[in-house]
């Protein structure tokens, strides 16, 4: 086994995904999707014969991980 020492932050960065609120605790960067648009923009669609481009909005969330 190969033991590398690596920081962080400074040496790596660590980025979540959702927002979950563990990441808030342990100060992780994350990335938080508008899961409620994304249902609603999902239920409207359904049954639409026709391909859409949806575009939806997200928000990064930068905390002492980066």
């Amino acid at each position: 086994m190969i033991r590398v020492k690596k920081e962080e932050p400074g040496d790596l960065a660590i980025i979540g995904f959702d927002n979950h609120p563990l990441s808030s605790y342990l100060q992780i960067t994350t990335i938080e999707l508008p899961l409620k648009e994304m249902g609603e923009t999902l239920f409207t669609l359904v049954g639409s014969k026709a391909p859409q481009k949806i575009e939806l909005s997200f928000r990064f969330i930068e905390r002492k991980s980066v």
